[in-house]
Formats: structure tokens, sequence, C-alpha cells
């Protein structure tokens, strides 16, 4: 049935079923990737192994976005140690463990993409006068990237609140101290919030 995502479950209220309430593009990018592997002659078509092994390098990737949010928005020395207490806290290690393929894979690579482009474009939005165009593609890749993270978790709703949440401190903080500020954050929020819906 690849590509097509089935619209009902039948082990959700089994024995009648019922219609999807999960996130769609997990199980969706586990079948790209599974797909695209099994067609090299070495797999030869072993779903069971290729999907017991991808957890630790899907898990492995998620550091990529991780320390260059937090290089961004706190330094290289805070990046490299948020890295390391993220490989070994005992969550993401039991998540990314072999032979568990499940959607909390995937949550730590999108919501560290979304907060790294916000992150972005809020810097450009502290400049007062942003470079505007940078700062609407930045906040627009945000908002895109939220709602991707959705797609593969329906409570990514709260890294759209903690972005929510932040744009409005900024919007309101600034607007008091410069009355130039707060436009940028306001654009970037805004925008990140409206792409995302």
């Amino acid at each position: 049935q690849f590509p097509i995502i089935p619209d009902h479950d039948f082990y959700m209220g089994f024995p009648i079923g019922t219609g999807n309430i999960w996130a769609p593009l997990t199980d969706f990018s586990f079948a790209v990737i599974i797909k695209i592997l099994s067609l090299l002659p070495s797999v030869n078509g072993d779903i069971d192994y290729i999907l017991a092994a991808l957890p630790p390098f899907v898990g492995t990737l998620a550091i990529i976005p991780l320390y260059l949010w937090c290089k961004e928005a706190f330094g290289r020395r805070a990046a490299l140690i948020a890295s390391i207490i993220f490989v070994f806290l005992p969550a993401h290690i039991f998540t990314t463990v072999v032979g568990r393929p499940d959607n909390e894979l995937f949550e730590p690579i999108w919501a560290g993409v979304t907060f790294y482009l916000y992150s972005l474009s809020v810097s450009e939005a502290e400049k007062g006068e942003p470079a505007w165009k940078r700062l609407v593609v930045l906040s627009a890749l945000a908002g895109l990237f939220a709602a991707v993270s959705l797609l593969y978790w329906r409570g990514a709703v709260i890294w759209w609140s903690i972005l929510g949440l932040y744009s409005f401190v900024m919007v309101f903080g600034w607007s008091f101290k410069d009355g130039k500020k707060w436009v940028g954050f306001f654009v970037s929020g805004a925008l990140a919030f409206f792409t995302a819906a």
C-alpha cells in the first residue's frame, strides 16, 4: 500500500477499529527509509533488520540540530555541554535503543530544527534594523518545521506554545523599551505561527 497512508486503524477499538489518530509522518518516514535501503543488494529486503537498526542512527542525527540551536542561542561551550548531556540522557538512550522504532526518534530532530531556525530569526529581530528578507524566510521556515513536527508527534504543540510564549514576552517586553525591536519580534512570531497553521 505504500505510499498510501491508511485512514483506518484496525487495532484501535478492536474488533471494529477506528480512524487513525496518530501522526502519519513517523510511519511514512520509516517506510521511505526502508524502501530506499531495501534497494541495496546487501540489504536484500530485510525490513526487520533495517527497522531494528534505524533508531540509533536517527537518534544520533538529533545531536546536530540540538548543537546548532544551543550554539546560536547560548554559545559554543554551552552547545557542547548540552550535546554531551543529551547523549547520556536516559530518556534519549531508551528511545533510540536498537529495535525500538517509534515517534520519539524524530521528536528531538524536529524540535531542534524548529528552535534553531527560530533562534536565528530572533537574532535577526534583535538587531532593531533586521534584514527583513532573512527574518521573513527564517520565521517562515521555523513555522514550517513546527508544522512538520506536528505531523510526527501530536504533542509537538508544546514547541508551538514555547515559541508563542517567547514571542509574546519579547514583543511586549521590547514595546516599552525600543520602538523598533518589538516589530521584528512581532513579525518573527506572527509569521512563524501563520506558516505553521
